[in-house]
C-alpha cells in the first residue's frame, strides 16, 4: 500500500502567506484493505412528502446498506415522520437474525405524517453513548428528502452533539433540500449523495458504502512544530476517502519550514512531514481561502447572537478579496472614455428591431390606433340621430 501523498502551493499577498494543501489518498488492493468495525445508525424519513417513488428509493437504498454490514458491526434503524421510532433501544450486532428482522422492518415502512426531523437526529446522536464503541468507526446515514424549515436548529444540534461521529446524508426525490443536506454532511465530516431515480440507487449507494467501509485516513490534523495550524479551512477537516483528494487552505503571517500531517489509517496512527520551503507559487489561493472563510463565518450565525461583528468581518473579507457575499455585491464601472471632449455630438433616430421574420414593407397601411375609432364615431352619430327622431315622434304622439 502506498502512503497518502501531499502537495503544497503558496501565494503571498499583503504581507500574508496563503497555502493550499492537496492530500491524495493511498492506493491499496482489495487484499490490503482492512475492514474497521463500525457502528452504523440508519435514519430514514417516512413523512408524507416521501410518498411514492421517494420512499421506494429510500427503502431500496436502506435494504442494500443492510447487506453490506459485517458480523463485527453494530447497527440500528430509526424512522421518523410526526413521531420517531427505533428498531432497537441501542445498536445491536449485525447478526443474521437481526439483519433479517431489519429487512422486514424496512419492507413495512410507509409514508405518512409530518417531518419532525429534530427528534430523530437527537436520537441518532445519542445512540451508542453508553456502550464501548471507542474502537468503532461511528457513522450515521441520514436518508430524507430534506423538506424541513428549522435548518438553523438542526445545524446547532449537529455542531453541539456530533462528537466523533460521521454523518452521511442521502437526498431522495426530485427536489431535496440540497443546502441543508450538504451543510449537515459538512458539519459531520461526511458526504452528500443525491438519488434522483430508482435506477441510480445501486450505483450511487455502492460508491457510498465503499467510503463508509474503507476510509483512507481519518481524524486528520495539521501541525506546525508543537502547535496546530490555525485558520485551516474547511473546519472541521473531513476524512480522506479512496479516489477523492482532500484540499485544505490556510493563512499565516510567518511561513514555517514544514508542517506535520497526522491521522489514522485503518485504525493505526499515521504521520508525515511536509516541507514548505520548496512550495510552488500559485495565484488564486488567497481568494480561495477567503471564500471558504466567508462560508465558515456564515455557518457561525447559528450560534452567535450578536451578528454585527460577524457581518463586519464578512464585509471586510469580501471587499479585500473582491468577492460577492450576503452583504456585498460587485458593480462594474467602466471609466474608460470612448469620446474626446472636442468631438461633436450627433443625435439620430435608431431603427426599431422587428419581430423575427417580419418585413418592413408590411408595416405600411397598419392602423395607427388600437381600435376602429372612425367606425365607432359614425355608428355613434347614427345612434344619436335615431334617438332624436324617436324622441320627436314620441312627443308628437
Amino acid at each position: 500500500m502506498t502512503p497518502p501523498q501531499a502537495s503544497v502551493f503558496t501565494e503571498q499577498q499583503d504581507g500574508e502567506t496563503f497555502l493550499f494543501l492537496q492530500l491524495m489518498p493511498p492506493t491499496a488492493t482489495a487484499a490490503e484493505q482492512r475492514i474497521i468495525p463500525r457502528e452504523v445508525i440508519f435514519v430514514i424519513d417516512t413523512s408524507g412528502s416521501m410518498g411514492g417513488s421517494s420512499l421506494k428509493q429510500a427503502k431500496a437504498a436502506l435494504a442494500l446498506a443492510l447487506t453490506r454490514l459485517t458480523p463485527n458491526d453494530t447497527f440500528n434503524l430509526i424512522q421518523f415522520n410526526s413521531v420517531t421510532h427505533r428498531l432497537y433501544p441501542t445498536p445491536r450486532l449485525a447478526s443474521g437474525s437481526r439483519l433479517h428482522e431489519a429487512q422486514r422492518y424496512v419492507k413495512g415502512l410507509k409514508a405518512a405524517g409530518g417531518t419532525e426531523m429534530q427528534t430523530a437526529l437527537t436520537h441518532a446522536l445519542s445512540q451508542g453513548a453508553n456502550q464501548e464503541a471507542s474502537h468503532r468507526l461511528r457513522q450515521i446515514i441520514f436518508i430524507t428528502d430534506g423538506l424541513v424549515g428549522n435548518e438553523e436548529a438542526l445545524f446547532a444540534i449537529l455542531q453541539r452533539d456530533l462528537q466523533d461521529r460521521r454523518l452521511f446524508t442521502v437526498g431522495i426525490g426530485s427536489a431535496p433540500n440540497g443546502h441543508f443536506m450538504r451543510k449537515a454532511a459538512q458539519f459531520g465530516k461526511g458526504t452528500f449523495t443525491y438519488i434522483g431515480t430508482t435506477t441510480e440507487v445501486q450505483n450511487k449507494m455502492n460508491r457510498l458504502f465503499l467510503k463508509l467501509e474503507h476510509p483512507a485516513l481519518t481524524d486528520i490534523t495539521i501541525q506546525s512544530g508543537s502547535s496546530t495550524v490555525r485558520n485551516l479551512l474547511p473546519n472541521p477537516l473531513p476524512d480522506l476517502y479512496d479516489g477523492e483528494p482532500l484540499t485544505v487552505a490556510f493563512r499565516t503571517t510567518t511561513l514555517p519550514d514544514s508542517i506535520t500531517i497526522t491521522g489514522k489509517q485503518a485504525g493505526t496512527h499515521w504521520e508525515t512531514t511536509q516541507s514548505l520551503v520548496d512550495a510552488k507559487p500559485r495565484t488564486g489561493i488567497a481568494v480561495h481561502w477567503a471564500r471558504q472563510k466567508i462560508t465558515q463565518l456564515m455557518d457561525q450565525r447559528t450560534r452567535q447572537k450578536d451578528k454585527t461583528l460577524l457581518q463586519q468581518s464578512i464585509v471586510e473579507l469580501a471587499l479585500k478579496h473582491h468577492l460577492v457575499s450576503r452583504y456585498t455585491s460587485l458593480v462594474a464601472v467602466d471609466v474608460t472614455p470612448v469620446r474626446s471632449d472636442a468631438q461633436t455630438l450627433h443625435s439620430h433616430a435608431l431603427k426599431t428591431n422587428l419581430p423575427h421574420g417580419m418585413q418592413s414593407e408590411a408595416i405600411v397601411g397598419w392602423a395607427q390606433t388600437a381600435t376602429p375609432a372612425t367606425l365607432y364615431l359614425v355608428l355613434g352619430s347614427i345612434m344619436l340621430c335615431l334617438t332624436w327622431l324617436w324622441s320627436r315622434r314620441h312627443l308628437a304622439g
